[in-house]
């Protein structure tokens, strides 16, 4: 499709979608091709639906901004098209001759670009953004430019430098989760790659997803990644120079899957309930998407972050299966842990809590 301009559209394949990119000129076109080579897809490719305009005018000051914001809008327009489909991770992606994909998750400025660079020397070249993975473990290449600093004293004017200008190894069409590495750059007495516990490791990727509330059973079918990947590993470093064999080794050890019975598992329903009328002493559940118990501890997943509980609690969401009274609740508490001569005081104190994590809420819906 042409748009307005006259120029062609750029069509891109990221993700598993096609996104269409509408330049305004055709020298902007052939920049963002050159770009943006590991992804072209055939003009003959239908187009999600969703189109990004190339931006110029006020706001936009300099070519290497104009290319950073194309690269930001087609990344978000994946992920909105992906919602609910994929696990997608901000995490740098590579893959080794078999197929098998290193996910290196994290937030900015823990590494993932200069660590996905060097090692896609060694390993193909996914993506140094963004991993986007299927429930049943199938990862789709995002091969977006790397944005790069080409001026030491103009750190944050980023060049878009396509795979290919950098030397990168080959994008494969598509390959299969093996490994989650968490990048921890700079903690105090780094201990280069640790096993983490399975809810840590949940959290940490939790907190680096988009749109997991919207997957089907989010929680359930996460940790069957995790687990049929062997855990979720951090990597605490300094400089990442020290671990790359480190990486490429695990990648390439055998996997030793989890073998776990299914967690107990409590789907929930981000939808609005219906008003009702409702005591004000009566503590409730608020809307989740899903929950699960996993050692002795409940992972609560709402719209846009997870609740880690344990304890009292944990108990106590547990208990708000149906609506109930301080009163009512010191019974399972009790029961769980013992009596306890202040235990209504010490469940309004944690209802309190609950109530600021967005979990639950007293008396009439709204």
């Amino acid at each position: 499709m042409t748009p307005t301009t006259g120029v062609p559209a750029l069509n891109v394949r990221v993700m598993g979608v096609t996104i269409a990119i509408e330049p305004e000129d055709q020298a902007t076109r052939d920049r963002l091709a050159h770009q943006w080579t590991r992804a072209i897809a055939p003009d003959t490719d239908e187009a999600t639906g969703r189109r990004v305009e190339a931006p110029a005018g006020p706001g936009i000051d300099g070519t290497n901004a104009l290319d950073y914001a194309v690269t930001t809008q087609v990344t978000l327009a994946a992920l909105i098209v992906t919602a609910g489909q994929r696990f997608n991770l901000h995490a740098g992606g590579l893959a080794d001759q078999q197929g098998r994909v290193l996910a290196l998750v994290g937030r900015s400025g823990t590494g993932k670009t200069t660590a996905t660079r060097l090692l896609a020397e060694r390993l193909d070249y996914l993506s140094d953004e963004t991993v986007s993975i299927t429930p049943d473990g199938v990862v789709h290449p995002h091969a977006k430019p790397l944005s790069v600093i080409t001026d030491p004293e103009r750190p944050t004017d980023k060049a878009q430098l396509s795979p290919d200008d950098l030397g990168l190894r080959p994008t494969p069409d598509t390959g299969r989760l093996a490994r989650f590495v968490v990048l921890r750059r700079g903690v105090p007495d780094p201990r280069g790659l640790v096993l983490l516990e399975p809810m840590e490791g949940l959290m940490s990727l939790i907190e680096q997803s988009s749109s997991v509330s919207g997957t089907a059973d989010p929680l359930v079918t996460l940790l069957s990644l995790i687990d049929a990947t062997g855990g979720v590993w951090a990597l605490e470093y300094d400089e990442i120079n020290e671990h790359l064999d480190d990486l490429e080794r695990l990648l390439a050890e055998a996997i030793a899957p989890v073998d776990r019975p299914r967690p107990p598992h409590h789907p929930g329903d981000l939808k609005p309930v219906a008003p009702a009328e409702m005591a004000a002493d009566v503590l409730r559940r608020l809307p989740w998407a899903d929950a699960i118990e996993l050692d002795d501890e409940l992972l609560v997943l709402l719209e846009e972050r997870a609740v880690r509980l344990d304890n009292l609690m944990a108990t106590l969401w547990l208990a708000l299966e149906t609506p109930q009274t301080v009163a009512q609740l010191a019974v399972p508490a009790q029961l769980r842990h013992g009596d306890h001569p202040e235990a209504l005081d010490l469940i309004e104190k944690a209802a309190a809590v609950m109530a600021e994590q967005g979990l639950v809420a007293w008396g009439t819906l709204a």
